[in-house]
């Protein structure tokens, strides 16, 4: 297991941030863990301390590291969950507070991958006897990565090729060496790219990810701002009001980059679901790309529930999805009748032109139309299709008491 978290210094003016864990299999396999972290920049700093244990907030055991971003803790019982925070020191004795708590459950090798400055970042668990790994990447999510581009005798590997360039994104799967053989091979892992507009947004993940808290998923990419008027806001609704969090820049504390909630007191809670929709609001004046990483959905269909009224609806798949194939009419969850005030519709909002686009379900015409996605004048079937990083509201205004959608993995059969 792998995950990440961002932790900041309260004291001596220091942060830290993206801590990584990785599970460690020896030769004996027994349970270790590779803990690492960005390094500090304070020019009199000395070194790190690791605190952890096996209850929350509570570390029983410490490892002064020295000045090192990276380090191995052996001996760890398999199958249990440890919890890790970690703190710095300068040369005076000074020690920071404990960085935020993560977590990591000693067992499978995994891996993970997340945005730096100059691409995208991959981690693996080491695999104690191999002599070196391959790195394999595609972007053609319908393909398998099958391109080599590295070979590499330990993590990380930073692709320094990776494209950010809107609607696109790249597959990568790791596999240890031993001797020119393949000893083992990492679930795949993936990064995809958001196209954001100035102004309002309605947005989608294409990715499952990893971490699905608002920090990990979107990170401080967005300009934010110095209070939730002028900030970068996400509004996600819960089935019965928006939340709200927001980007905060220009802070003086430790809050500065993190996405807040309301109030600007703490830190957002808020979970973003692989199955839903949100609205983001920036108020960037340029088109933005925002990079969000995770694997892709791996099974041949995605569960939704659909109620009366507002759905919004997300697009869990990195490829397009034709609404023909969607099975919303197989399955029954959507009514169609002979025209768009009567019949259930389906909505994207299109932010480069700030309207929404509709596609609306034309049945019991007795025609051989009927089961067709139409646009939003009838005259002819709609362009609409579900889009990787678009968002969706459907709007349910007939009685239906069908609410079980089957939405077909795109990408099962290749």
């Amino acid at each position: 297991m792998v995950l990440t978290g961002k932790h900041k210094m309260l004291s001596w003016g220091t942060r830290l941030v993206a801590l990584i864990l990785c599970v460690l299999v020896s030769l004996a396999f027994s349970g270790s863990l590779l803990v690492r972290w960005n390094a500090n920049t304070e020019s009199d700093l000395a070194g790190y301390r690791i605190h952890y244990g096996t209850e929350p907030g509570q570390f029983s055991e410490v490892i002064d590291v020295g000045n090192v971003t990276s380090h191995v803790i052996d001996q760890l019982q398999e199958g249990r969950t440890y919890h890790f925070a970690v703190t710095a020191y300068d040369y005076s004795g000074n020690q920071s507070d404990y960085s935020e708590e993560v977590s990591a459950t000693v067992g499978e090798p995994a891996a993970a991958v997340q945005l730096v400055d100059n691409g995208v970042e991959l981690d693996w668990t080491l695999i104690g006897n191999a002599d070196g790994y391959e790195i394999y990447k595609t972007t053609d999510f319908s393909a398998e990565p099958s391109t080599l581009i590295a070979t590499v005798s330990a993590p990380p590997f930073v692709d320094g090729q990776y494209s950010r360039v809107a609607h696109t994104g790249a597959e990568y799967q790791v596999r240890a060496m031993q001797a020119g053989s393949e000893i083992y091979r990492f679930k795949n892992v993936a990064a995809f790219n958001l196209n954001i507009q100035p102004g309002r947004n309605l947005l989608s993940l294409p990715l499952l990810p990893t971490d699905r808290h608002i920090n990990a998923v979107l990170g401080d990419q967005l300009p934010g701002g110095t209070n939730i008027s002028e900030a970068d806001r996400i509004y996600y609704w819960n089935g019965s009001r928006y939340e709200t969090s927001w980007l905060l820049r220009a802070a003086d504390d430790n809050s500065e980059g993190s996405w807040r909630d309301e109030s600007g007191a703490e830190e957002s809670s808020l979970e973003l679901d692989l199955k839903t929709s949100f609205w983001l609001m920036t108020k960037a004046t340029d088109p933005q790309v925002v990079t969000v990483t995770g694997s892709v959905y791996n099974q041949p269909a995605t569960e939704m529930t659909v109620v009366a009224g507002v759905n919004f609806i997300g697009m869990p798949f990195p490829v397009p999805l034709a609404l023909s194939q969607s099975k919303l009419w197989e399955d029954g969850v959507v009514i169609g009748h002979h025209s768009v005030s009567t019949s259930d519709r389906l909505m994207a909002w299109l932010a480069n032109r700030n309207v929404y686009q509709l596609a609306w379900l034309l049945d019991q015409s007795g025609t051989d139309w009927d089961g067709k996605w139409l646009d939003e004048s009838g005259a002819g079937e709609t362009t609409m299709q579900f889009t990787p990083g678009v968002g969706y509201i459907l709007w349910r205004i007939n009685s239906n008491e069908n609410g079980a959608w089957t939405m077909p993995n795109p990408l099962w059969n290749n």
